[in-house]
């Protein structure tokens, strides 16, 4: 008979344990600028404008996904407690971060996977869709977040939910194409993990990695890579060497893998086009 309470008390604390786990914490990146969503200034007033920022790993551009139940989730921000709110139905209304209320459908999104941890966040109520503001700076910090008519707009839909982590950002080997356009390669990596954004680093040998120049990595939703286009610099042709650099979700920088490319010859005529990435 106490063995058998012992198994029951057991019992009972694993599943409190189970219930008492601490959710995921993400870091949400915007794929049309490579900026984070996050609460302005850490405050914890009822109504906080929410926007887009630089990645500096801190509390309030991380967010937990709390379940609310028919696949939609509340997005809590963890510097503040608080949810994230659409200040109203109509369509570019600003995202407000408000009083955390399980019974506000304003306060519910659909979470809609997409690949690699792409996502699009489409709110319950208006059936709307997060993108950044039409009246703002795009590439701007400090940038609102609104909602829109995804036919109506190309201002930025998907979003990768990137786990908060301790893990350095890992990728597959560093790859060239076929050139994009005259003088230009485009550089990619594939099954990159633990990465909030990644960046090209490229030199030719004849400068050497001091002169390197650096190129934003934007993630192809298609092809499921990150990928930069690099070009031939100061008219120089020869062997160039790119570096592929993944940020950490505290915001630091971590050499995810190099490759070797030699670029195009001046009397190389262009070669067809390929197909715009689009959102």
């Amino acid at each position: 008979m106490k063995i058998f309470r012992s198994i029951i008390a057991g019992l009972v604390l694993l599943t409190t344990a189970s219930f008492a786990a601490t959710p995921t914490k993400y870091i949400i990146v915007l794929n049309f600028t490579n900026k984070v969503l996050q609460v302005d200034g850490s405050s914890t007033a009822s109504s906080i404008p929410v926007q887009q920022w630089d990645m500096t790993g801190a509390p309030n551009q991380q967010w937990t996904l709390q379940f609310a139940g028919t696949s939609m989730y509340y997005i809590v921000n963890v510097a503040t407690g608080k949810a994230l709110n659409m200040q109203s139905v109509t369509r570019g209304a600003a995202a407000d971060v408000r009083a955390f209320s399980r019974s506000s459908y304003r306060q519910q999104w659909f979470v809609k996977n997409d690949s690699y941890g792409v996502v699009e966040l489409y709110n319950a109520n208006s059936r709307l869709g997060l993108g950044i503001s039409a009246d703002a700076d795009h590439w701007a910090n400090g940038a609102a977040i609104n909602q829109w008519d995804k036919q109506t707009t190309n201002l930025g839909w998907t979003w990768m939910l990137v786990p908060v982590s301790n893990s350095l950002p890992t990728g597959g080997p560093v790859t060239t194409l076929s050139s994009v356009v005259q003088y230009a390669y485009e550089v990619d990596v594939a099954n990159v993990k633990n990465a909030v954004r990644v960046s090209y680093k490229t030199w030719t040998e004849a400068s050497g990695p001091d002169n390197a120049v650096w190129t934003d990595g934007w993630f192809d939703t298609f092809r499921g890579v990150w990928y930069g286009t690099i070009y031939e610099q100061n008219d120089e042709e020869g062997v160039y060497t790119t570096q592929a650099w993944g940020q950490a979700t505290d915001g630091t920088w971590h050499l995810i893998g190099d490759t070797s490319v030699m670029m195009i010859s001046a009397s190389q005529p262009l070669p067809p086009s390929r197909p715009a990435v689009g959102y």
